[in-house]
């Protein structure tokens, strides 16, 4: 079967169990009949595929729906209203680059692959920093240089030099702001060679060689830790067991250091093997969805309000 990708129905009668397979050769059958004819009327498809015109014309509708691969079908009117209908050839999808992905491309794709494509790929909409965003990178900036430098914090970071002296304290080598790239095949790269295909960068890495430990620490500025997301400490830690063999044994914290927070977790190298396979699990989904050119929305609260992308239906301005 041919449906574009991940076709789902719904309804107010609609029972999985009994109307998806039924319901999905009908499509697959309105579609092939379709593909590379003329303008055909509801009546003329129905006779031929012998399926009810109700569920023709229902079928019709569902191929221009972005689930259903958002083809182009158009209509012409033959009189005492009746329409013909003519399905365009599909376009040949585009080569999107998803690699080098990250933690927040899988989330921005995750959050709603509508706007990913338009933000990300096509990137129809210039990226704009918040006032937010430029005080946490105000602060990591900051951080850095303390740590790294020992640069008095400015004063109206005060408050998180009780959290930077404690990190600070720690047994280690310290790297601030460490850069890690991994290729396909998880092997370790930099973060701007031409075949990285994993990229992230870590607040502050301690590697304690002799515990054969590592802390992986990423500073949050945001008030509170209800919205965290220990994902991208999980895939630091993942880049973080193949740049440094020699560690076995990673303790990671998103520390907020407004609210002073901190999100624990830890990581052993023999556990590896199972993160990979979720977080590529991921990456495929994205993948998919580049190779098959569909970018289906993922209606959300943010839509109504926080949402540039206005060609979408869900988009508040609509």
């Amino acid at each position: 079967m041919d449906v574009d990708v991940n076709p789902y129905f719904d309804g107010d009668d609609y029972v999985t169990d009994r109307d998806s397979v039924r319901l999905t050769s009908q499509l697959d059958k309105v579609r092939v009949y379709m593909e590379g004819a003329d303008y055909l009327t509801v009546q003329q498809i129905s006779a031929d595929i012998q399926q009810p015109e109700p569920s023709v014309s229902a079928q019709i509708r569902n191929l221009r729906k972005d689930r259903f691969g958002a083809r182009t079908v158009n209509r012409e009117y033959r009189g005492d209203g009746c329409y013909a209908f003519k399905l365009e050839p599909k376009r040949i999808p585009m080569t999107y680059k998803i690699a080098p992905w990250s933690f927040s491309k899988i989330k921005a794709f995750e959050q709603c692959p509508k706007q990913f494509y338009h933000e990300k790929i096509l990137k129809e909409y210039p990226f704009v920093q918040t006032t937010a965003m430029l005080y946490g990178n105000e602060f990591h900036k900051s951080a850095e240089d303390y740590i790294r430098d020992n640069v008095p914090l400015p004063k109206k970071f005060d408050y998180a030099q009780p959290v930077l002296d404690s990190l600070n304290a720690k047994r280690g080598v310290k790297y601030c702001e460490q850069k890690v790239g991994v290729t396909e095949n998880l092997t370790t790269c930099g973060f701007y060679d031409k075949d990285v295909w994993f990229r992230g960068v870590i607040d502050l890495l301690i590697v304690d060689t002799l515990e054969e430990t590592a802390w992986v620490i990423d500073y949050k500025t945001g008030k509170n830790a209800r919205y965290a997301d220990k994902g991208q400490l999980e895939l630091m830690a993942l880049a973080v067991f193949l740049h440094y063999p020699e560690v076995k044994k990673i303790k990671a914290g998103l520390v907020f250091v407004v609210s002073k927070d901190l999100i624990k977790s830890e990581y052993h190298e023999y556990g590896t093997k199972e993160l990979w396979a979720k977080w590529l699990g991921k990456y495929e989904s994205m993948k998919t969805a580049a190779a098959n050119d569909v970018w289906n929305p993922r209606p959300n609260g943010l839509c109504r309000s926080h949402c540039p992308v206005t060609v979408c239906a869900h988009n508040g301005s609509n």
